[in-house]
């Protein structure tokens, strides 16, 4: 069985004669696979595009039709009945246009090979608008032993921006957190009050309440992700409920 999740693709974008005429696929997301790297395909062009009769999405403005010129991926401008000869004309009627979205927490590499899913999840991700994505990285080992060589695969294979969060479980990666924001800019951490049973550790309070100190150290710009959950109570409940109903089958239980 192979460890290689493929790309999901609905089937009206499989289709040729879709009748969906106005559906937009890309022509790399047909023609590569899973585990081809993003030069396969180059979506900026020297020829400008102009996008026609959208509905612009602008941050803290409200929304507009107006048309777009875009060119080496960069809007030139914007207005009413925009024309250049020399450029692809794109009809948006009807359609929303909006910034990349960015995703902030994203998981990779968990249950299908990170080289794969640096590929196949941010192209999924491109797909639907999500142009950034933040990534969490966990685990209980020093991250300056592999960090040079995720972002070598970020820079190399991902086909969004990416941001990165780091998990903090230990007093190694703690007394770390300076090292992760001086050479690779890093502000961004995350523990867990309660972790997952053979999984993830859950951290006490002395800990938690170090770990605080250290990342507000950093500045203002730094911020600690928590998942705010009390482990003692979780394992009280969670004791309850299995005595009750050792083989639990619903969602309720759950």
């Amino acid at each position: 069985m192979s460890d290689k999740k493929a790309p999901f693709i609905p089937e009206f974008f499989k289709k040729k004669n879709s009748p969906s005429k106005r559906t937009f696929v890309p022509g790399w997301i047909a023609q590569s696979s899973p585990g081809e790297k993003r030069d396969a395909y180059n979506p900026i062009q020297d020829k400008p595009f102009i996008l026609k009769g959208g509905q612009c999405i602008i941050p803290y403005k409200g929304i507009f039709q107006v048309d777009l010129k875009i060119q080496d991926g960069i809007i030139l401008s914007t207005g009413h009945n925009l024309s250049d000869e020399n450029a692809t004309t794109i009809d948006l009627g009807g359609k929303y246009i909006s910034p990349g979205i960015i995703d902030p927490h994203v998981h990779l590499g968990i249950f299908t090979p990170f080289d794969t899913e640096i590929v196949t999840e941010t192209r999924s991700a491109l797909l639907n608008g999500v142009t950034t994505i933040g990534l969490y990285l966990g685990g209980e080992e020093s991250y300056l032993q592999k960090l040079d060589d995720i972002i070598r695969k970020i820079e190399s294979s991902s086909l969004t921006d990416i941001f990165i969060h780091l998990v903090i479980l230990t007093r190694e990666q703690l007394e770390e957190i300076p090292s992760y924001y001086s050479k690779y800019g890093i502000t961004s951490f995350k523990t867990y009050m309660c972790g997952i049973p053979g999984l993830i550790p859950s951290v006490e309070d002395d800990f938690l309440m170090d770990l605080m100190e250290k990342v507000a150290s950093l500045g203002d710009n730094a911020i600690l992700n928590i998942h705010a959950e009390n482990h003692r109570i979780v394992n009280r409940a969670t004791s309850r409920l299995r005595k009750a109903e050792p083989d639990p089958d619903s969602l309720k239980t759950w």
